[in-house]
């Protein structure tokens, strides 16, 4: 697993998902694609790692997922990175949804384990620098874990997944039972 890519994201600056499939944007040429960005600006990425169409270009007028990534910013006190396994981006479909209710719920994690784990919850979010979604192929159903050394919260999925976290995952992960 720790061979696979990710895509490293951050809500308040240009998002290439690729391989999503939710929408075809940009040129393509060789090992680089150029995506064109508001205000008559574009983007390009080049080498190995660059997305072949289709891809999917979030910008921040994407409401949905500005919103949920400030809920989770608004709650851990900082703004935080997202890793997405590119296994997932090539896999799902609807990734756009999938993405954006994983943020929902992580937010409403966050809540739930506040209510119950006050000081432990505030620990974990002033340790919080990424949340990362990644395959495991072994599992049936989502789960979460909290990496204190890397500080990052994990939610893996399995194969072909319909959600990528549960609030009571999340809290869990965050501040687990002692």
């Amino acid at each position: 697993m720790n061979n696979r890519a990710f895509l490293r994201l951050t809500w308040t600056s240009l998002v290439l998902l690729a391989g999503s499939g939710c929408a075809t944007s940009g040129s393509s040429s060789g090992n680089s694609v150029s995506v064109p960005l508001p205000y008559g600006f574009s983007a390009t990425v080049t080498g190995e790692s660059a997305p072949a169409q289709p891809f999917m270009v979030v910008t921040p007028e994407d409401a949905r997922l500005v919103m949920a990534s400030s809920a989770i910013a608004s709650r851990v006190g900082h703004d935080i990175t997202y890793d997405i396994d590119q296994v997932i981006l090539k896999d799902t479909t609807n990734l756009h949804d999938l993405v954006s209710t994983a943020l929902e719920t992580v937010a409403r994690g966050i809540d739930e384990a506040r209510a119950y784990a006050p000081e432990a919850t505030g620990r974990t979010c002033l340790m919080w620098t990424a949340l990362k979604i990644e395959l495991d192929e072994k599992t049936r159903e989502a789960y979460a874990f909290f990496d204190e050394r890397t500080g990052t919260l994990v939610l893996r999925v399995p194969t072909r997944a319909t959600s990528f976290a549960t609030e009571r995952g999340v809290a869990l992960a965050l501040a687990p039972p002692t």
